[in-house]
């Protein structure tokens, strides 16, 4: 009776099928009649799990202690496994080559005054080197485990593929390819890579250690003459579209020359800026060195051509903007000649002084009322007093305030201002009425900053500076004297771009510097 309970027991929890996995045998009783089901021939386990495969040599797949045999792949519990067993690879390569692509660098270097022309050199290149290339070097997060070394290494040439076009092929297809050495760093351990026992040697070195990090380079040795390592650090950009040139002729069997076509347009705007140059900065007939220029749009203003600036102008021919004897009326272009602006000798302090605030707004600040009262007139509009004074245009965030004149601002003789403007002003007064600009205290700064940011031809339509400038505190160019609290690096952290951030501290350094003048000559004179 007690076996039957039982029984029923087991029934109610597992299904028959289940059951058949098992016998069953009561206390006390026969054996159960139910037969156990046959083993299957194939498979493994069941479908959690991969089933085994006979492999040998270096097809040989790398286990893991902590999982074996390894989930079957794709199922979500081999995923997370693969998650938490991430390693990283700091892919390196520097392949030589059996061809050669030419150099082409004319005359890259800033032409020295007075040097003569000489015959452009041609360099050749035979190297793959991953330092010429994007950003110089490759990661990739892989889990080795379940992995073979053909695999591993089908894996790395993928993504130098995805890295640059055509390395693929080069590592594991080209000629050379069987005289690569995959070379492995892990801090002080070196190793080469080349069969299944350093392959699983490797992984478990990369499993014990902290930061899961090796570093991998594939090279060979010099096929042809190697190229000199001084050559190479000169060559700069031209050696990234060489490198790009020298892939695609490997990979064509080198019997076509396919250039970059960014290669060609950086060559020919080289060429149109060096000719630039030595036209009007070098060559005697033309004026010689030291030349003194004029702007096209402003004849009062002088200057010496930089070879910055001839790379600017450059770029304005091509892009149609401007011409060899014409310069491109952009703010790029203004900004860089301004550094090199000639003033004569013989002028004067007073003349350098105009010359330096010639264009900057100024205005006086005496008539200025220290408080703004509500109530003021509108913004942007001309009106004009009852008496002899007359009102300007006003500028945005600035208000126009009618003050009854008094002959002295005192306790005694208060100010009157009045709200209803309109109404005042068209009654017509025995004395004289006078109009006075008041500044909002709370947009002063902001109007200063604006006129300031003009003069550093940073644009009206650049919200991202002006949203930088005003997360940092900064409300005034005063702000952004340089200090050691505040340099290039601070704001380019704070988020601005280099250029635009020398470009704010250079003309804020101008300004103090000039108001420092302007002080020492006003305590002289007085």
């Amino acid at each position: 009776m007690a076996g039957n309970t039982l029984l029923k027991r087991v029934f109610s929890l597992t299904s028959y099928d289940e059951l058949s996995f098992f016998h069953y045998q009561m206390p006390n009783t026969s054996a159960s009649p139910i037969a156990p089901a046959a083993t299957p021939s194939t498979g493994y386990m069941n479908h959690l799990f991969e089933e085994p495969e006979e492999r040998f040599g270096d097809d040989r797949r790398v286990t893991c202690v902590r999982q074996d045999p390894l989930l079957r792949a794709g199922t979500a519990a081999r995923d997370a496994f693969d998650r938490n067993n991430l390693m990283m690879f700091e892919v390196r390569f520097k392949i030589y080559t059996d061809q050669e692509v030419d150099i082409n660098t004319p005359n890259q270097s800033t032409p020295k005054v007075g040097a003569g022309k000489k015959a452009v050199k041609s360099s050749k290149l035979n190297l793959i080197d991953s330092k010429a290339l994007n950003s110089g070097y490759l990661e990739m997060q892989i889990c080795p485990y379940g992995k073979s070394v053909i695999e591993f290494k089908e894996l790395v040439a993928g993504e130098c593929e995805k890295f640059e076009p055509g390395m693929k092929n080069i590592i594991l297809n080209s000629p050379f390819s069987s005289e690569l050495k995959w070379k492995t760093t892990m801090g002080q351990t070196k190793s080469l890579l080349t069969d299944y026992n350093q392959w699983h040697t490797l992984v478990e070195t990369l499993d014990k250690s902290i930061k899961k990090k090796c570093i991998l380079l594939i090279e060979n040795e010099n096929v042809q003459v190697k190229a000199k390592e001084g050559d190479k650090a000169k060559f700069g950009h031209w050696q990234a579209s060489a490198t790009k040139k020298l892939i695609a002729t490997t990979n064509g069997g080198g019997s076509q020359d396919r250039e970059s076509e960014e290669s060609i347009k950086e060559r020919e705007l080289a060429t149109i800026a060096n000719k630039i140059f030595s036209q009007y900065a070098i060559e005697k007939s033309s004026g010689g060195p030291g030349k003194v220029l004029t702007a096209p749009w402003d004849p009062t203003f002088f200057y010496r051509l930089t070879y910055a600036a001839a790379w600017i102008w450059a770029n304005g021919v091509v892009a149609k903007i401007a011409t060899n004897d014409i310069p491109p009326n952009t703010s790029e272009f203004r900004y860089e000649i301004k550094k090199s602006r000639w003033i004569h000798p013989d002028m004067g302090v007073d003349h350098r002084v105009d010359l330096r605030l010639q264009g900057k707004p100024r205005g006086s600040h005496g008539n200025r009322v220290p408080q703004v009262v509500a109530g003021g007139s509108s913004i942007g509009k001309k009106r004009e007093g009852s008496g002899s004074g007359e009102m300007n245009d006003i500028k945005p965030d600035i208000k126009k305030i009618k003050v009854e004149p008094q002959a002295k601002n005192t306790i005694q003789n208060p100010i009157y201002i009045s709200s209803e403007y309109e109404s005042d002003w068209n009654t017509e007064s025995v004395s004289s009425s006078h109009s006075i600009e008041i500044e909002n205290p709370s947009a002063s700064h902001s109007v200063e900053l604006e006129l300031f940011l003009a003069d550093c031809e940073i644009a009206m339509d650049d919200e991202k500076t002006r949203t930088v400038l005003k997360e940092a505190g900064i409300k005034s160019w005063t702000d952004l004297i340089p200090s050691l609290q505040l340099t290039e690096a601070t704001l380019t952290k704070k988020g601005l771009e280099r250029q635009i951030a020398n470009r704010l501290l250079t003309e804020a350094q101008a300004r103090f510097s000039k108001c420092k003048f302007l002080d020492d000559v006003f305590t002289i004179t007085s």
